[in-house]
């Protein structure tokens, strides 16, 4: 349903970005204190795979999204998971379209993947205000980043 609503335009995704931004600033200081071992080495896992140079931009997206679902689940905030899966669904193609368009793919990626490194590395070291800051400018840097790059 979010998705629909999205596609329709009867949420501006800038609305939805900002309310992501709370939502996840939220799962990250409670990630801190609650991620389980199992938490950081799926996360780890993810981004493992996201760092592959010969990644494709759907896969990268794919694990992009199921990490910040899986910080949201290491919260142990059941709603604040679900939410976090339905707006990252309801962002897929929007993300998708830009990151077919962005200017130089393994720069932004890489951009991604050093934002990703910092959330994580708070997270595991149980530093949620951290965590928080690096999640807050992570969405915000990535939204304008993969709205204003240059195409290809």
């Amino acid at each position: 349903m979010l998705r629909l609503h999205v596609a329709l335009a009867n949420f501006p995704l800038p609305d939805v970005v900002e309310v992501r931004i709370a939502l996840e600033v939220l799962s990250v200081r409670l990630a801190a204190a609650h991620a389980t071992e199992d938490h950081l080495a799926a996360m780890r896992d993810l981004l493992d795979i996201m760092a592959d140079p010969e990644i494709d931009r759907t896969r990268f997206n794919d694990c992009d999204t199921d990490f910040h679902v899986l910080l949201a689940s290491a919260a142990g905030n059941h709603l604040a998971r679900d939410f976090t899966a339905a707006i990252r669904e309801s962002m897929r193609l929007p993300i998708l379209d830009r990151f077919r368009t962005v200017g130089t793919w393994g720069e932004v990626a890489d951009k991604l993947r050093a934002d990703h490194e910092a959330i994580f590395a708070a997270v595991a070291r149980g530093d949620g205000e951290a965590a928080a800051a690096f999640t807050d400018t992570h969405i915000r840097s990535a939204w304008q980043l993969i709205t204003t790059a240059e195409p290809d």
